[in-house]
């Protein structure tokens, strides 16, 4: 896990040794720490070698410029590469982009000795450098035809915001995906809620079925003491806090369901979209549909029914209570705290609403 601290230092976790087998190569090149991660071979099949760090430029998603010399880049003549392997390496090729550099040569010292040296460089023109590139590296060793790659990211003045390591880690990758369908169910759900009110009801009937859902349906959405909380409630997902609390001893943070905000720096968080995912889903299968489904029942079945409620609305309330109140207790209560589950105001009011809704809809007119 890479992640940018407030202060502007980089938090780099390293995958287990034990289990995964990972570690990490560091080297430092006129002030500028550069590293890469390794897994450790677990097959015979595997190969541990060749290992490549490229020290000059370093990769550009791991700048410090708070903290670093990060111009003298822009100034260097060279590009520096380490190349370590087991056999002899034929050929270190560089391209940026598309476009190939050349063959950096292995250093030598002032008689032309290279004595094994692991270090490579290849003459650049760092001017020539223009947004965000991409370099590789190809090394190739005697054993084997195959290069290994890797892909450094550049960018234009070599100044860096601190979004950049987020934007190009994986973990961000797989929170847009969930961003996407986080927004595309939330967007469903609010045109499947607006899409009556666009028409008539002989015109909404004749364009669907006329089943007693659909008439229901379309009474729930014309009716404002109904819809009215659930929109309110679909617009809370968006802007309005999940919980409050103390995530860490010292800092008390607002989950949203783009993020988590702590020490007024917004941290996007994977799990918080997934989390709302759940909550909207089983919001609109649970509240949303029945409510609509016995929005159109007759007077002779409510009479029946225990205290006028609908047995099926009843059952469907009582499974969406049960589902929330665990949602509450395993997600905030027991990993965060009494204080978290107390200011849990985005659980605790879709539960409220779906209550409302079963005792409001059998006693519409």
């Amino acid at each position: 896990m890479y992640t940018a601290q407030p202060e502007g230092y980089l938090e780099l976790e390293l995958g287990d040794w034990r289990k995964e087998r990972y570690y990490r190569l560091m080297a430092i090149d006129h002030d500028l720490v550069s590293f890469a991660d390794y897994q450790y071979p677990t097959t015979a099949k595997e190969s541990l070698w060749p290992m490549v760090l490229v020290t000059n430029p370093k990769d550009a998603r791991f700048l410090l410029p708070d903290k670093e010399p990060v111009k003298i880049i822009s100034k260097s003549q060279y590009i520096r590469i380490l190349a370590w392997s087991n056999e002899t390496v034929t050929n270190v090729s560089v391209w940026l982009q598309e476009q190939y550099l050349g063959q950096a040569k292995q250093a030598a010292d002032e008689s032309g000795n290279t004595l094994g040296s692991p270090l490579y460089v290849l003459k650049w023109d760092p001017s020539t450098v223009t947004g965000v590139q991409t370099l590789r590296v190809e090394v190739t060793v005697s054993c084997c035809g195959l290069p290994v790659a890797l892909h450094l990211l550049l960018l234009t003045g070599f100044l860096l915001d601190r979004i950049l390591i987020h934007f190009y880690s994986p973990c961000f990758l797989f929170s847009l995906q969930l961003l996407a369908v986080f927004y595309a169910s939330w967007l469903f759900i609010f045109l499947f809620l607006v899409a009556p009110l666009c028409c008539t009801e002989n015109c909404f009937l004749k364009c669907g079925i006329s089943s007693s859902f659909c008439r229901g349906f379309y009474r729930f959405t014309r009716h404002p003491a109904l819809t009215g909380p659930v929109m309110f409630y679909l617009v809370y997902e968006l802007v309005g806090p999940i919980f409050l609390g103390f995530l860490t001893p010292k800092y008390f943070a607002a989950v949203f369901s783009f993020g988590i905000v702590v020490d007024k720096v917004l941290v996007l968080e994977a799990l918080t979209f997934f989390y709302e995912l759940l909550q909207i889903w089983t919001f609109f299968f649970f509240v949303i549909i029945p409510a609509c489904a016995y929005a159109d029942q007759p007077n002779t079945r409510r009479a029946k029914c225990v205290s006028r409620i609908p047995i099926g609305l009843i059952v469907c309330t009582v499974i969406f209570t049960i589902l929330q109140i665990c949602f509450i207790v395993f997600t905030i209560a027991i990993p965060i705290g009494v204080e978290a589950f107390a200011l849990s105001i985005g659980r605790f009011l879709p539960l409220a609403i779906s209550w409302y809704l079963a005792i409001r809809v059998p006693r519409w007119p």
